[in-house]
């Protein structure tokens, strides 16, 4: 699998998200990678040796690990407090770059049946879609027709991970051993204070 500092360079573009367990945020990051010339072609260039380096081989647990804690924030919700938390943005950053790269591929394994991988319109065109076929078959008057559920929790959550692994493996083959060596340890939640 081949992976270039382009690659790196679109998604440092796009990157957004707050601080993890590192404390550096995604506009940190940006900076980083996009503003230091020369120094951000190098850390550009190496990133993406590492995301080579995880879809192409089994590296050691000990090299990794630490982009993959997490950091835990107690949200207050009135009544009660919801747990949250927030992954390091080296991690997010290889996961964007890995998505870029095997864009097409994931889109073909999951067709219709997740609207969020990759589609150009994604949810929002699948309700309009629904709608414009609803308001269809209303004129004609068409009884047998049905309805558009919409699942909106946090599935991440509820996911087996080993069938997500295994998944994966059969239907996303060129992202596989980069999910596996991402995935296959579950995440530290550090809190702080």
């Amino acid at each position: 699998m081949e992976v270039a500092g382009e690659n790196v360079e679109q998604t440092a573009k796009r990157l957004s998200g707050s601080a993890g367990p590192s404390g550096i945020d995604s506009i940190s990051m940006s900076h980083w990678l996009l503003k230091f010339g020369a120094v951000s072609a190098r850390l550009r260039k190496s990133i993406a040796s590492m995301i080579k380096w995880l879809a192409n081989g089994y590296p050691p647990w000990a090299a990794y690990r630490a982009m993959t804690w997490g950091r835990l924030v107690g949200l207050d919700k009135y009544p009660g407090v919801r747990p949250i938390g927030i992954g390091d943005i080296l991690r997010k950053l290889l996961c964007k770059v890995m998505l870029i790269i095997v864009d097409n591929e994931g889109t073909r394994a999951c067709g219709t049946d997740q609207l969020c991988s990759g589609l150009e319109v994604k949810i929002v065109g699948g309700i309009h879609h629904m709608r414009s076929l609803w308001d269809e078959h209303k004129k004609d008057k068409d009884d047998t027709w049905g309805v558009l559920l919409i699942d909106v929790r946090n599935t991440f959550k509820e996911e087996n991970r080993k069938m997500m692994m295994w998944l994966a493996r059969h239907e996303l083959p060129s992202g596989s051993r980069f999910m596996f060596n991402i995935y296959r340890h579950h995440s530290v939640l550090v809190m702080r204070g």
